[in-house]
């Protein structure tokens, strides 16, 4: 280790940065956090419709957006359907009860407001075929929202 880097650990042990609620809980303090890219970005704040991405990256989010991470041994194809779901007009109408509204209509979601969310079962993700699938990814892509068919599927659950 430098003599610089040293000196900036110094430093930070002398403000008291060991001791933040984040860094006590990390071996050493000053690690970087660790974490995987997540396969669906929620942004916090936003304006008219709610900002969702499928990330198909290795990127990692940062503080202005809230990473849904899938549990281990789900099918990818799992984040797919759920992010065609929460593109839909009757996800965003779900959303609406859980969103906290500020100035001129600036809505903030905190991380456990979207774990109220109500989302389809797997039994009803599994009536998405793969085409099905395939034409509403395409649709968000092309677009950013789903057709009519997307649309209609989900209404109707």
């Amino acid at each position: 280790m430098s003599d610089g880097a040293r000196r900036y650990l110094q430093y930070g042990l002398e403000q008291g940065y060991d001791q933040r609620y984040l860094t006590r809980h990390r071996q050493p303090w000053y690690a970087l956090e660790q974490r995987q890219p997540s396969p669906l970005l929620f942004g916090v704040f936003s304006r008219g419709q709610l900002k969702i991405i499928r990330n198909c990256t290795s990127a990692l989010n940062l503080a202005c957006y809230h990473g849904l991470v899938l549990a281990p041994g789900i099918d990818p194809v799992y984040a797919d359907k759920l992010f065609i779901y929460l593109k839909s007009s009757t996800a965003h109408k779900a959303m609406q009860a859980h969103k906290r509204i500020y100035g001129r209509d600036l809505t903030k979601f905190e991380p456990n407001d979207l774990s109220g969310i109500l989302v389809p079962s797997p039994a009803q993700f599994a009536q998405m075929s793969a085409e099905f699938t395939a034409a509403q990814l395409a649709c968000i892509a092309s677009q950013g929202c789903l057709n009519e068919e997307g649309e209609r599927f989900f209404a109707e659950l």
